[in-house]
């Protein structure tokens, strides 16, 4: 337990120091030589930087696993971290107007959202651009190109594979065609590992198993591909492109994504009365997945239970109102959840994808096991501590 305090705090302190190291990189952002960007297009990415960001302090963490003399070098330690969340702020606008979050629903915040997207990225490239020597200029530009792409093919199979209405047409084992960077990303051990997790405490799943494996194939293009890339990223740019090197690492991130993406997605059945929000979730966000009939691995669950209940009744709605949920028809839904089980199932899911991360970390790169606690800061996910514990 102390060895796990002491690396914990540890964590903390690197994590403080990448942040702050980032946001004088957010002073510079600011101001290119071709035109400055305007506040109202930072608005989002500035509250990025009021918190500790994963992301940048994983890319640092990589660089230290490959090469511990350089990590500490400018680009590693200040430069590519941000230029890894500036990434992500750009996909946050990007899911908003996907889900329609953030009052992207509304048609003069849906352009607002599409303006912020497209200005972020143009500055984005003129960033890296200047601040970089113009190989690995290319390097980095060509990398954050796939993880948008990636993100964009997964968001699409979100939407022909993963909603209700293909759940129930799901008669025939119809499978998606998938791109040549998806297939060149994609760690179908890594996906074989979780399906196999989930089907050996699911086993009523039945035929709609080929309905799991395309939700696992879906959040890793959208969450597990952005962190392999990043590791692909700081191996090319560092010279250590081994592929024994890179494996266990690119393993860690594959199965870190996908964990921290079923977190995301059961901490979408808090009601909003339980938290004030974060930068890139508000309350009024919350239960978009059911508002949109995206089936997530809570929602699989609830369904293979074929319990008759509000939850149900909200799914076969032909046309959801896309309007928020009653404060009291939120406190009902999950409650619904609950009595199903299928928050409880979620949450061992990633108990047991936890401790295995953690072992397999905890062998080469102890700050990555540790780097697992992470995952459990959603602060909507954090709710549900005080409604049950996972099993064991």
């Amino acid at each position: 337990m102390e060895l796990i305090s002491d690396l914990t705090e540890q964590r903390m302190k690197s994590m403080t120091t990448v942040l702050r190291c980032m946001k004088k990189e957010l002073k510079k952002f600011k101001f290119s030589e071709q035109n400055d960007l305007p506040p109202n297009h930072l608005w989002l990415l500035k509250k990025r930087f009021e918190k500790r960001c994963l992301r940048g302090y994983f890319a640092w963490q990589t660089a230290v696993y490959l090469n511990e003399k350089k990590s500490g070098e400018l680009p590693f330690l200040q430069q590519l971290p941000f230029v890894l969340e500036v990434t992500m702020t750009i996909l946050y606008y990007q899911n908003h107007l996907l889900d329609s979050k953030h009052g992207a629903m509304n048609p003069k915040h849906a352009r607002r959202t599409q303006t912020d997207y497209f200005r972020l990225l143009q500055h984005l490239h003129q960033y890296i651009c200047a601040v970089f020597p113009d190989e690995d200029a290319a390097r980095i530009t060509a990398s954050i190109d796939r993880i948008l792409a990636l993100v964009n093919e997964g968001q699409r199979l979100e939407v022909d594979f993963n909603t209700y209405e293909s759940y129930l047409q799901l008669k025939t084992k119809r499978r998606p065609v998938f791109s040549r960077a998806a297939q060149q990303i994609m760690n179908m051990k890594i996906i074989d590992r979780y399906e196999s997790m989930i089907l050996e405490l699911l086993p009523r799943a039945g035929k709609k198993a080929h309905f799991l494996r395309i939700y696992l194939e879906r959040i890793y293009l959208t969450n597990a591909a952005f962190y392999v890339e990043t590791v692909r990223l700081i191996g090319d740019l560092l010279g250590k492109n081994n592929p024994e090197l890179l494996k266990p690492l690119e393993e860690f991130a594959a199965g870190f994504g996908i964990l921290k993406q079923i977190i995301n997605d059961t901490a979408d059945f808090v009601p909003a009365a339980f938290t004030k929000g974060t930068s890139t979730k508000m309350p009024e966000d919350v239960f978009n997945d059911l508002q949109n009939k995206i089936i997530t691995l809570p929602l699989f669950h609830y369904l293979t239970t074929k319990k008759r209940g509000l939850v149900f009744n909200v799914l076969k709605i032909d046309e959801s109102s896309k309007s928020p949920f009653s404060a009291l028809l939120q406190l009902d839904l999950l409650e619904d959840m609950l009595e199903t089980g299928s928050i409880g199932f979620s949450r061992n899911i990633v108990e047991r994808a936890a401790t295995h991360l953690k072992e397999q970390a905890g062998q080469q790169h102890p700050e990555f096991a540790n780097m697992c606690q992470v995952a459990y800061y959603n602060t909507f996910y954090k709710v549900y501590d005080h409604f049950e514990r996972p099993k064991a």
